[in-house]
């Protein structure tokens, strides 16, 4: 799977990723192999919080009037420095203690076989006052990689003018998609007249269907998911 990560915050809502000058673009790319197709993917997004620090103001108005370095003066600096670095890096509770981050979660999405084809997801656990517009822009591409091909006839329910009709098609197994022909001969001097991507399939397991489902023997079924569409509705 190919990732790239787009972190927006507020601005005007658009259908399709547009950068700004409000947009945080990750141009990196995250490949997953072997997953399996119930695989889920968890992205978070946090937030530096840095508190201000109240002792800088009063380092600021006790700086000395001369910037002459003398022996003493260097050696001083070069103390105070290291005192300031060990102060640092202790924590409280000593060396083996967990120190609290100062990263805070601002925004967490679940990805799924069923995410593939679409470019716009909206963010969970966004904080009210989060600078954050709450979506993140994904391009995702999922490949199935197999040696397998297998050849032979079989019967595929189609819609034709509003009615299903059952029709028997020469289908090819190849990688990872299933094509199909009118004939045998047209495979090798003719397109496809369909092809069913298994990258896009999100049935967790093939098996003969329920007869309550369908009364024909033998019969499986494919569910697969397609890219979202500008007109799209909720239904």
């Amino acid at each position: 799977q190919e990732h790239s990560k787009e972190s927006p915050a507020r601005s005007t809502p658009h259908r399709t990723p547009i950068i700004t000058p409000n947009t945080k673009a990750i141009q990196e790319r995250l490949f997953k192999q072997d997953v399996s197709n119930d695989f889920e993917i968890n992205i978070e997004v946090y937030s530096l919080v840095q508190k201000k620090d109240p002792s800088g103001l009063d380092k600021k108005k006790k700086t000395s009037k001369s910037k002459a370095i003398t022996p003493k003066r260097l050696l001083t600096s070069i103390t105070t420095k290291s005192n300031i670095h060990s102060s640092v890096m202790a924590s409280p509770g000593g060396l083996s203690a967990v120190r609290t981050s100062n990263f805070a979660l601002v925004g967490s999405y679940t990805l799924s076989l069923s995410s593939v084809g679409n470019t716009k997801f909206v963010l969970d656990k966004v904080p009210f006052l989060s600078s954050l517009e709450g979506h993140i822009y994904l391009k995702i591409k999922c490949q199935v990689n197999s040696s397998v091909e297998e050849r032979g006839f079989l019967t595929i329910f189609e819609d034709v003018s509003g009615f299903g009709a059952w029709h028997r098609r020469w289908c090819v197994l190849s990688g990872n998609s299933i094509s199909y022909w009118t004939y045998p001969d047209d495979e090798k001097r003719k397109n496809p007249i369909g092809r069913i991507n298994l990258a896009n399939c999100t049935s967790r397991q093939i098996e003969p269907a329920n007869r309550e489902f369908c009364a024909r023997r033998n019969t499986f079924e494919l569910i697969t998911v397609r890219p979202q569409r500008e007109d799209d509705r909720e239904t």
